[in-house]
Formats: C-alpha cells, sequence, structure tokens
C-alpha cells in the first residue's frame, strides 16, 4: 500500500475493534498517525498493541463520545501529541440499541442509541471541524446503514442512522466553503460483535426472518470489513479530493473508478440519501456479472481505438493496442481519456505496440480503426482489410475476430470469406459489435451504453462477448452480423429522421406564431417519444455519421433493385436544403449579405470537439461567402486558426451566427456586444442555444432570430 496519507493525523472513534479497527490497520499502513478514541480502555491497548509495528504516533483515549464534556480532552490531547492536527476524522463507533418492536422499547435504551450514533458523531464533528477550518481542510467520514427501507426490530438503530445520512448531507453543504469534505459509508452486513449480540438476543426479540437473515451471513461470514477500510482510505485520500456530501457503499459502488467521473460524482443529484446513482455507469458494478478476464489485442489506434483499447483494459481486460502509428497521446481531445489511458497503463492492464505480432497471445482480436467516409457520405472499408491482412498472419487458432468500426451492410459476410481466404485452415469466431461513441462524451458512452449489439453466429463467441461487457450493467443482444449491421444504420437513420421532422415543425411554428420549444416539451413528455428524443432543429445535422447511415440504407436497396425509400431520402434533402436557411433569413433581416460581416460561434460540428471533420460551420462559412459576405470565426478549442475571444471576432460584425456554441458563452455580454457591432446588430440563434436570454438580447438592442420561434 502507497503511503497515501504520511503525514496526516487521523481520529477514529470505535477504533479498537471491528470496522473501525480494520480502518485504523489500512490507515496505518499508509502512513497516517492515529489518535483512536473507544469506550473500553482494554480493547484500546489490545488495539495499540497491534498496530505498535508501525512507524507512526499513535494515541488512545477511552471516553463515551456522547458526553459533550469530553471534547476538551481531545483537542488537548491533539494539541499536545498531535501538533493541534486532525486532518481526518471517522465516525465509526455505533451500537444497535434495543432490539424488539418501537412500542416495546426503553425510552433510556432507545435514547442511548441515538446519543452514542447520532449525538456522538455531531459531537465530533462539533468538536474538531473548528480546527479542520483553522487548518485550511479536512475529510470527515461518517457511517450509515441498516438497508434499504423498513428495519423492524430496531428502530433506534434504523433512525440513527437515516438521520447521520441526512445530517451528512447537511453538514458537507456547511463545510464545503471550507475545503472540509464530509461523506458516509454503508459498509453492508459484516460480521462484527453487534451480530453476536443480535443471536443472542434469539428470533423473539430479533424476529424470525432477521434473525435467520443474521444466522446466515455469521455461518457464511458476512461482508469483509476491509471493504469498508478501503473505501473510507479512498475518501480519506486526495483521489478523493473535491467528492462530498456523497453515501457510498462499499459493497456496490465502484468507487475505484470515482477519479475517472469526479465531474458526475459530485453532482449534488447523485450517491445521495435517496441512494440516487448515475444509472448504468461503471461506477456501480453489475450485481449479475459472470465476468472473466480475456487477453484483447485491439488493433487501429485512431479516436475508437484509443477508446476502446482503454474501456477494455478498465473493464478488467489484459489489453495490446496495436498501430503502425504508436500514439503516445490520444489522436482527438476527448475528456478522461488521457487519465483512463495512463490509469490502467500504470496498473499494468494496458500497453501499446506498433508491433502486429503481438496479437500472437491474445484470445481476442478487435479491429476498433475509424472507417473513413468520401465527399458523398459513403465508407472506405479498405483500412479494415489492411489491417485484417496484416494481422491474420499472427492471430492464433481458436481466437474470436471482433469488428468495431464501421461497416456497410453486407461487409461481415466479405470480412469472413477475406479471413478463410487468407488464413485456410485458421478456426475462429467472428462478431460484429458496433460502437455508439458520441465524440466528446466517448468515455462516458461506452462506459455507459443502453445496450450491447453483438452480431453473430456462434453462441461460443456470444458468451465470450457477454463476459468481457460483464461489468457493464446493461442488455447485451445477441442477432446475426447482417442485423447488427442494418441496426446501426436504422439508428441514425432514425435519429436523422426524427431531427428533420423537427424542422418542419419549427416551420410550421414559425408560419403560426407558435414556439418550437413549447411544442418540444409536449412532445418529450409523452412517454412514446421521451426527453431523450432527437427535437431541436437546426440547420441541419453535420459530422458524417447521419448521412453516411442513410446512404448507405439507400446503397443496400439500389443494390437489390428498388431505386428509392421515399422516407430517407426525404430526409436527405431536406437536411441538403435545410442549409440554405441561413442565407435565406440573413437576406431578408438584411437586405442582402453582400459587404457585411458575420461573426460565427463554433467552428467544429459538435461543441467541446477539436475536429473540423463534415463541420456545418464551415459549410455555412463557405455558402455566406459564396453571397458576399466576410466571415470571422471565434471557437476556444477548434484546429485552426480561429479567434480565441468572442468580442474581438464580434468587433466591427452585422452578425452574430450561434451555429455550435460552447458552454463557454452561455454569459456573452450582449450590451457589450452591441456596442462594437454595427447596426442593425442580428442574432441568428440557429440551434435556439440563448432562447433563455431572448428579451435580454433585444433589450441590448439586437435583433434576435431564433429557429420555430
Amino acid at each position: 500500500m502507497h503511503m497515501i496519507l504520511n503525514g496526516k493525523t487521523a481520529v477514529i472513534t470505535g477504533g479498537s475493534r471491528g470496522i473501525g479497527f480494520t480502518i485504523a490497520e489500512n490507515f496505518a499502513k499508509a502512513g497516517a498517525d492515529l489518535f483512536l478514541i473507544s469506550r473500553s480502555q482494554e480493547e484500546l491497548e489490545k488495539a495499540k498493541s497491534k498496530l505498535a509495528s508501525f512507524p507512526i504516533k499513535i494515541e488512545i483515549y477511552s471516553a463515551d463520545i456522547s458526553n459533550p464534556k469530553v471534547a476538551n480532552d481531545i483537542l488537548r490531547i491533539l494539541n499536545e501529541k498531535f501538533g493541534d492536527k486532525a486532518d481526518i476524522l471517522v465516525n465509526a463507533a455505533g451500537i444497535f440499541g434495543p432490539i424488539g418492536p418501537a412500542i416495546d422499547n426503553d425510552l433510556n435504551e432507545w435514547r442511548k442509541v441515538i446519543d452514542v450514533n447520532l449525538i456522538g458523531t455531531f459531537l465530533m464533528i462539533k468538536t474538531l471541524a473548528p480546527l479542520m477550518k483553522k487548518q485550511g481542510g479536512g475529510k470527515i467520514i461518517n457511517f450509515v446503514g441498516g438497508g434499504e427501507g423498513a428495519f423492524p426490530n430496531f428502530s433506534g438503530y434504523a433512525a440513527s442512522k437515516g438521520a447521520i445520512a441526512r445530517f451528512n448531507e447537511t453538514v458537507a453543504a456547511e463545510l464545503k466553503g471550507f475545503n472540509i469534505s464530509v461523506n458516509a459509508i454503508a459498509p453492508g452486513a459484516v460480521n462484527t460483535k453487534l451480530i453476536d449480540d443480535l443471536l443472542a438476543a434469539g428470533p423473539e426479540k430479533v424476529g424470525r426472518e432477521a434473525y435467520e437473515r443474521f444466522l446466515k451471513q455469521k455461518q457464511e461470514g458476512g461482508v469483509s470489513p476491509q471493504k469498508a477500510a478501503d473505501l473510507c482510505l479512498f475518501l480519506a485520500s486526495n483521489e478523493a479530493n473535491e467528492i462530498t456530501g456523497k453515501i457510498l457503499s462499499a459493497v456496490w459502488d465502484n468507487y475505484r473508478k470515482f477519479p475517472l467521473f469526479k465531474n458526475e460524482i459530485c453532482n449534488p443529484d447523485t450517491y445521495n440519501l435517496r441512494r440516487t446513482t448515475l444509472g448504468n455507469s461503471m461506477l456501480r458494478k453489475n450485481p449479475d456479472s459472470n465476468f472473466r478476464s480475456h487477453k484483447i489485442a485491439v488493433v487501429g489506434l485512431w479516436h475508437l481505438g484509443e477508446i476502446y483499447s482503454a474501456g477494455l483494459a478498465e473493464l478488467g481486460h489484459k489489453v495490446s493496442g496495436i498501430d503502425e502509428k504508436k500514439f503516445t497521446v490520444p489522436p482527438v481531445a476527448e475528456p478522461k481519456l488521457e487519465l483512463l489511458i495512463s490509469k490502467n497503463q500504470s496498473e499494468g492492464r494496458l500497453a501499446y505496440h506498433d508491433n502486429f505480432s503481438k496479437i500472437a497471445d491474445q484470445d481476442v482480436f478487435w479491429i476498433t480503426m475509424d472507417t473513413p467516409v468520401n465527399d458523398e457520405d459513403k465508407p472506405d472499408v479498405k483500412i479494415i482489410f489492411d489491417l485484417l491482412e496484416k494481422s491474420l498472419p499472427f492471430v492464433k487458432q481458436g481466437v474470436l475476430i471482433v469488428i468495431s468500426s464501421q461497416l456497410p451492410v453486407g461487409t461481415s459476410k466479405k470480412i469472413i470469406e477475406f479471413i478463410k481466404e487468407k488464413r485456410a485452415g485458421l478456426k475462429f469466431d467472428y462478431a460484429y459489435s458496433p460502437e455508439n461513441l458520441r465524440l466528446g462524451n466517448a468515455v462516458n458512452c461506452f462506459f455507459n451504453p443502453e445496450r450491447v449489439v453483438v452480431g453473430t453466429g456462434s453462441a461460443d463467441a456470444f458468451a465470450k462477448m457477454k463476459e468481457i461487457f460483464a461489468e457493464l450493467n446493461c442488455p447485451v443482444l445477441k442477432m446475426s452480423a447482417e442485423s447488427a449491421e442494418v441496426a446501426k444504420h436504422a439508428l441514425n437513420a432514425f435519429l436523422a429522421t426524427s431531427l428533420t421532422f423537427a424542422y418542419d415543425i419549427a416551420d410550421v411554428c414559425e408560419k403560426t406564431g407558435a414556439d418550437i420549444l413549447d411544442v418540444k416539451k409536449a412532445l418529450v413528455s409523452d412517454s412514446r417519444i421521451g426527453n431523450k428524443a432527437y427535437l431541436d432543429p437546426s440547420l441541419g445535422f453535420s459530422g458524417g455519421t447521419l448521412g453516411r447511415d442513410l446512404n448507405a440504407l439507400l446503397d443496400i436497396m439500389k443494390e437489390s433493385g428498388v431505386t428509392t425509400l421515399p422516407v430517407i431520402t426525404g430526409v436527405l434533402k431536406k437536411n441538403t436544403d435545410r442549409k440554405n436557411l441561413v442565407i435565406d433569413v440573413l437576406n431578408r433581416s438584411l437586405g442582402s449579405l453582400r459587404g457585411r460581416l458575420v461573426t460565427i460561434l463554433g467552428a467544429t460540428y459538435k461543441a467541446g470537439t477539436p475536429t473540423l471533420r463534415r463541420s456545418l460551420p464551415m459549410e455555412v462559412k463557405k455558402m455566406l461567402e459564396d453571397h458576399g459576405a466576410s466571415v470571422k470565426i471565434f471557437d476556444a478549442g477548434a484546429e485552426g486558426d480561429f479567434s480565441k475571444d468572442p468580442y474581438e471576432a464580434a468587433a466591427g460584425s452585422d452578425v452574430i451566427l450561434a451555429i455550435t456554441p460552447g458552454p463557454e458563452i452561455k454569459s456573452l455580454d450582449f450590451t457589450k456586444l452591441k456596442q462594437i457591432m454595427k447596426n442593425p446588430a442580428v442574432v441568428f440563434d440557429t440551434r435556439n442555444f440563448f432562447a433563455d436570454r431572448e428579451s435580454e438580447i433585444r433589450s441590448a438592442g439586437f435583433k434576435y432570430l431564433g429557429i420555430g420561434r
């Protein structure tokens, strides 16, 4: 264990036995000095003796933490023995209290469990938080428990632990501004002396169902206290910085992934009293997992390959990323990707090579090279066959060959024939598993899929793919390779159709005085549609993916002798024509575009990404210039020579044209913009990005134009 707490002082209540002692031992291994507090002097002496081999300072104090008079003694010891320092407080002390129906409980016994569990936690925080504030920060870790839902015959315990959970959130909010984090741990059903006390009480008091559950827990060993201790060490470390107000399960929450998802973890709606988590997140292990580690060669290391190689390693597999160009950093900027790569490299699950011979000892051979598209939105799969040809001499017998690159329908069949031709006698299984990543959010997409599609005719291949993705808590769908190919195209075609429908409804809204944003609210509230539907009108979709898959479906039918697919043909035409809207609207508003200066907000096809591939703003720029306008572009993160200051880009302009604006311009000062722009000044908000600021923009003197409004 690394000395991640070296130089820290930790105060642990209930630190002489059970979970508290296991935490103390963990902290000692990590280099922390210890101040252990418990009611039993004898048990404290035993604990100190067991920890004596560690080169740390250990002090013990026998006290009832529910007694407010002990505060002065605690502060005195910290001052004399630890230099008036307390970096970590762990409130692990606790009792079960009276057993049996609440109405039969003795008031004094019931009050005692509240005093020890809740009041004790309150008093320890009240005592040490001022010291932490004075020293510039600290970590407070509380313990909750009792399971989910009702806990019959343990009303005092349930009430105290439930109160701690709410208290935990509240104090975290109060202390956040002082760099003090406050989190709670649910340790699970741990076998401690408390379990022995419960069993000794008998089924009549405990309740037959609960007694049998505790007896089974005792016999089977229960949850190891080490799980809670490991989680406690994480929360006490710098890795958990910024995480506060959370209630975490030592059993279910995959906290070791938290540094990769810190923004999501810090969301106030996650990991709270109501145990709301991040949906099907990698952060929560699949309780039905049939995980088995595999050795996987991921071939083709551009954007898709980097995500898959690091993601599969994070799932627990041994991964070799292979490409003739050995990338040292991700070739496309992607949030969390560099951290994911470096983490798995340092933990020994991921290595990158430029030698195809590294494929030889792998169980799975996985091609992930992004498939390029031409100017007609048609994929060129030559690169897939090139990688196969270079790799096949090295693959071993019995290998599973997986393709996650974008494949036109019918390509899998050609790939299988190609493999048989190039490696006659090779025994292999084949699966096509189409990716469903989104640039700029690809890591989250990988770990939080709504489903994984596996196209294969082999039961063995499907079983292996289920093992590979077992840690993802989502359905794995088996179908033929042909069905998987069509499914990928059909999904994007459906999304493109939804967008095109939104364009038509936006046009209706403009002609009738309706507001597309209001209409959208009505649509997404219908469960048959839902709030994830693609219903945002704009100047058209871009980036190549949607258009590619629409054209792929048309090509399939043409090859079959069908000349058209009316819906898909209409969607493509509508999208092509949609781009002309910007010219029509600005010509009507300005009289003519000739001689006008237009400032475009956003250069990329999607906000938050650096790539200009198939960028709609760049297409619009050319269209504007063809109509006599000059164009300046603001984009803080795009590849290319663009203005990095929105006010500099807007100076002297006639029009602000918002196409793919990023969140960094959400707070633009429109009063300031109006002062530096020409008259009349127009804001054409093609994604209704500034809809909530429409009145403010108009008050600043702009003519505001939205879509469908």
